[in-house]
Order: structure tokens, then C-alpha cells, then sequence
């Protein structure tokens, strides 16, 4: 990507996205006079930056594919996609599929996302989407037992920010989560530093990526446990 690039690519990314310049901001770790400034083509971003951006940024088909995903899912008719051999992709509630192994699976895998801080639960839902995901995002851990409970999605990953409003920190959740439902990964993120929060992250075997979250790092953890898309 060159200099004159940055400025449409950043800002149609959140525009597509829904994201602020400070939602953008708080995700990279940066602050919003920066992202305006690159927008505005005043300056642009370092090369660790870029690095991050070109990875968030990505590929359009990623986001157009899981918004068609949910609206199909949400669909109050009888709907489905399917694919060339006959497989249905993904259905709403009330489509008669016949046969389970008439469902593809091919289809876009959930992710649960647990975080309270909005900026960076709609930033990471996006980078998800960018890679075929599904995220499905709460803002703390007894609202996401409560969706699991219901049974309304069955996530293979959750991302679980260590610090949550409520009784239950990050680990408090994964612990439950895999008494509950021991086929889903849990991926431990948080910018907390204290020596005692720290240990107990550590102790919990869990594991664990600082904030800023970098894609990079992210996309390495759920490549071994998801079909991700480039």
C-alpha cells in the first residue's frame, strides 16, 4: 500500500465497520488525533502500524460473506444459502432442513467475544468478520453464560477480556466455560500489569495476548483451531 492509500482505506474500514476514529484508536493503542491524521493524509502510520492495519484491513469479501451469514440467520422467513453440491451453508430458524448432513461444514465458524470495552468488542468483531468468523460479542461473563445457557450459538473459540464488570474476571469465566463446555478454546486478553492479576493469568495455564491485541499475533493463536480465510 502506498502513503496516498491509507487515508480511503482507513476510513472506509470504519465507515463499513461502524468504528470511530477513537474506536480505531483504542484497538491499536494509539490516540484518535493519529488516526485523524492519517486519514487526513497529514501523516502516516509507522511501520509496525501499518503492519497491523494491513492485516486488520484486509479483504472486503471477509465482511460482505458474515453480513450475509447473520441476515440469513436472522431471517424471519424460511431461508437458506446453499452451496453447488446441495449443501445448506446456513439457514434461519424456521427453514425445514431434512436431513443434519444436509447442513455444509464449510459454514463461517462463531466466535464469542467477552469484552466491556465497546471500542475494542466492535474493533475485534470486525478483524473476525475480515477472516469468514462469526463473532458473537457480550460484555461480561455472566452474559455469556446466560447466551450459551440459552443455546442459541455454539462458539469453537472465545476471547475473554481478563477485566469484566460483574463477580467474574476473565479467567473466573474461562474456568466455567470449560467445566460447561469443554470444546471451546478460551484466548485470554487484557492491558492489566499487576503483578497479582498478572500471576493469575499465568497460573490458569490459559492462553494470553496484551493489549493493543496485535492481529498478527491473534490470527497465529486461532489458525489451529479455525478455518480462517487470508
Amino acid at each position: 500500500m502506498t502513503h496516498r492509500d491509507w487515508p480511503s482505506l482507513i476510513r472506509r474500514f470504519r465507515q463499513e465497520n461502524d468504528l470511530t476514529q477513537s474506536d480505531l484508536a483504542t484497538f491499536l493503542g494509539v490516540s484518535q488525533k493519529s488516526v485523524s491524521r492519517w486519514e487526513r493524509g497529514a501523516d502516516k502510520p509507522n511501520e509496525e502500524i501499518r503492519r497491523r492495519l494491513t492485516l486488520l484491513l484486509g479483504e472486503e469479501k471477509g465482511r460482505v460473506l458474515a453480513g450475509v451469514w447473520d441476515f440469513v440467520r436472522h431471517a424471519a422467513l424460511p431461508l437458506a444459502l446453499v452451496d453447488d453440491r446441495g449443501h445448506v451453508l446456513v439457514a434461519s430458524r424456521s427453514y425445514p432442513v431434512r436431513d443434519p448432513g444436509e447442513v455444509s461444514p464449510h459454514k463461517p465458524p462463531t466466535v464469542l467475544v467477552v469484552e466491556d470495552d465497546e471500542a475494542v468488542l466492535k474493533a475485534t468483531q470486525a478483524v473476525l468478520r475480515r477472516w469468514h468468523c462469526l463473532p458473537v460479542g457480550v460484555e461480561g461473563g455472566e452474559a455469556a453464560l446466560r447466551l450459551l445457557a440459552e443455546g442459541g450459538i455454539e462458539p469453537r473459540v472465545a476471547i475473554v477480556d481478563f477485566l469484566l464488570p460483574g463477580p467474574l474476571d476473565g479467567v473466573d469465566l474461562a474456568r466455567l466455560l470449560r467445566e460447561r463446555w469443554p470444546l471451546i478454546s478460551v484466548l485470554i486478553v487484557s492491558g492489566e500489569s499487576t503483578a497479582e492479576r498478572m500471576y493469575k493469568i499465568a497460573d490458569s495455564g490459559l492462553p494470553f495476548l496484551a493489549k493493543p491485541v496485535d492481529p498478527e499475533e491473534m490470527r497465529l493463536y486461532l489458525t489451529p483451531l479455525l478455518p480462517l480465510s487470508p
